[in-house]
């Protein structure tokens, strides 16, 4: 068979990703991050292992334990390395949380604050109390299709298939059941046999497997899955993402209609509210009230990355994006291979600030990937992924203090 393919990797998570697909898959990060910290790579393949294996580290550790009980029991893994806390969880192959333990040379606050820098319910006592709050797709792995699909219709091959609709009239990150609501297997990364990992004992990891069946949520062909989180590194969100600046390497965007499609065209950013090109970075406050943001004020927009041809970085990426704080001054500076990258503001989540920092415009998303409802658009880069081929998909995320006056050059 042919399958689609969309990737959307990076909602609010700091990331090192190279993803292996051979079968009908999109996957998505979805962490909201306001200052943004941690590192991972992911993986999707064909081949899954399912056996846990035992942690031989002897600086970093993973800690694993159970969250939960009975058929809703997930497994937690605990990384550290002495420097920086994650808390990962098989349910969804998500991300918890990330906490700051002692101070860093390199991504501490200027003050000398160790912050948490992951908006979730991290509070929740297990699988099922969380699923009840969180319907914004925290930290989780979004798929089998990353962003909307109109109407839940796509035809491939001659034959329409019909998938969940979860999104006003629209599907959205693989259907009402997708991979952010299954129970993943877990094994401990081992620094000896996994090539992702270095030889130095620096690393510590996780890789979470899961087999998507065949017409899971609609979508055709079986897919084996697995996403690996590595971290060697080593905000509290006192304010919005009104302060942060925005580059973007971008001088076109997609329009959308008003559930969020796009329309097909490719409009320019120039003399528009859309147009972050200026190298030093636009301040993000003044541009959230310009936006409509599908009935909320802000972005959830695909722009289009500029050729990569003068931006190459490393691994075949191009430099697209960069996110400033001057508070802190933590600079997040993104590339990656892919044609576009969805800027979203966290329009949606909610406006009682009783509720903080799970509020509005408490945290901003790039998600690079090919275009939304891409199946339904042929002038958009193809997502299908026909027999025998494999998809990669590699971002990098690259982190650093800088004072406001070297963001310019930082960025470029």
């Amino acid at each position: 068979k042919q399958h689609h393919l969309q990737c959307s990797v990076c909602r609010f998570i700091s990331i090192f990703i190279q993803r292996k697909i051979q079968r009908f898959c999109s996957c998505g990060i979805s962490c909201p991050l306001n200052q943004l910290t941690n590192s991972y790579r992911c993986r999707i393949k064909r081949s899954c292992s399912r056996t846990m294996a035992t942690p031989i580290y002897q600086n970093p550790k993973a800690n694993v334990s159970s969250w939960g009980n009975g058929c809703n029991e997930a497994t937690l893994v605990e990384l550290c390395n002495g420097n920086v806390k994650v808390t990962l969880t098989s349910y969804g192959a998500r991300l918890l949380s990330l906490q700051y333990r002692v101070f860093l040379s390199f991504m501490v606050h200027r003050n000398g604050v160790c912050e948490e820098t992951t908006l979730n319910y991290v509070e929740e006592k297990d699988p099922e109390s969380y699923s009840l709050r969180n319907n914004n797709y925290f930290g989780c792995i979004a798929g089998r299709y990353a962003n909307r699909i109109a109407k839940g219709k796509f035809t491939l091959n001659g034959h329409e298939y019909t998938l969940p609709i979860n999104n006003g009239p629209n599907s959205l990150h693989g259907g009402s059941v997708g991979l952010d609501q299954h129970f993943w297997e877990s094994r401990i990364l081992d620094t000896d046999c996994d090539p992702d990992m270095s030889k130095d004992n620096r690393d510590t990891g996780v890789e979470f497997s899961l087999l998507s069946k065949d017409m899971d949520q609609g979508y055709p062909g079986n897919l084996k899955v697995s996403v690996k989180y590595i971290w060697n590194l080593s905000g509290n969100f006192k304010r919005g993402i009104g302060d942060h600046t925005l580059f973007l390497n971008c001088d076109f965007y997609l329009p959308v209609d008003n559930g969020q499609i796009p329309t097909g065209e490719v409009k320019s950013v120039k003399d528009s509210p859309f147009d972050f090109t200026e190298p030093s970075g636009t301040l993000l406050g003044p541009r959230l009230s310009e936006v409509d943001g599908g009935g909320e004020r802000g972005f959830d927009h695909c722009f289009v990355v500029r050729s990569k041809k003068n931006s190459k970085s490393s691994k075949g990426t191009a430099a697209i994006a960069a996110v400033f704080d001057k508070i802190s001054g933590r600079l997040m500076r993104v590339s990656t291979d892919q044609p576009g990258v969805q800027v979203y503001t966290g329009n949606f989540l909610s406006k009682d600030r009783n509720e903080m920092p799970l509020c509005q415009h408490m945290s901003i998303c790039l998600e690079t990937q090919k275009y939304p409802d891409s199946p339904n658009h042929h002038s958009f880069p193809s997502t299908v992924l026909k027999p025998g081929e494999i998809y990669r998909h590699h971002t990098i995320h690259k982190f650093s203090i800088v004072s406001s006056d070297e963001t310019q050059a930082t960025k470029q």
